[in-house]
């Protein structure tokens, strides 16, 4: 008996975390990427609860990378990486050029949709990210997501998730993107926010299912 009520409450605690974090079908799109404190704590329970390593440092990042842990992103077909990217290490700049594999192919899958808007290319302006790179891109932007504080902290740390610009997109190429986004959050297969104050991106956490349910 004792065994049946433990399971009973382990499920319906299952449940109710389930709803909370499920997208409310009656939003728009622009409502269901508008971004929220909710918003970011869904991406830091996501990593918690997939267990997705946030890296320290450069040297962890290097090691992660010579293990495959991270796949190196480069320009192709439909998008491109923004030349300022990793602007914050210099010295180390080419390293914040890798995400997770489970990124690429989400970029891979935007390239190919064949709704694509003719003669759009999107531009990569942020991928893995450090805790130190990330302290140091807060000292020039101080609104940009904590490094460190629990349940605050930035996915790109992960490196499971893109910002793409939409600085210079068109507005059917946002229209188009923003469908796209908000179909897959719906499906719980990303967290997606469309950011319109100073970064001007879709910021992107791909979940690390993606690959097999998308």
């Amino acid at each position: 008996m004792r065994s049946f009520l433990v399971c009973s409450f382990l499920l319906a605690t299952f449940l109710v975390t389930v709803k909370s974090d499920a997208v409310d079908r009656s939003l728009s799109d622009e409502e269901v990427l508008a971004g929220s404190p909710a918003a970011l704590a869904t991406e830091n329970r996501v990593a918690d609860q997939r267990d997705l390593t946030r890296l320290s440092d450069a040297s962890q990042l290097r090691r992660f990378i010579a293990a495959g842990l991270l796949v190196k992103i480069t320009s192709a077909t439909g998008y491109f990486i923004d030349e300022t990217l990793g602007e914050a290490d210099t010295t180390n700049i080419a390293l914040y050029s890798y995400a997770r594999p489970w990124v690429k192919t989400f970029l891979d899958d935007l390239a190919a949709d064949p709704l694509r808007p003719a003669g759009l290319k999107l531009k990569v302006t942020s991928l893995v990210r450090t805790v130190a790179y990330q302290e140091q891109l807060r000292k020039k932007y101080p609104a940009a997501t904590s490094a460190t504080e629990p349940g605050r902290r930035s996915s790109h740390l992960t490196g499971s998730t893109v910002d793409i610009s939409t600085k210079e997109m068109s507005e059917e190429g946002k229209a188009w993107l923003r469908k796209k986004l908000a179909a897959l959050e719906r499906r719980d297969l990303m967290q997606a926010t469309e950011e319109k104050s100073t970064s001007l991106c879709f910021h992107v956490m791909v979940f690390p299912e993606y690959p097999i349910k998308r």
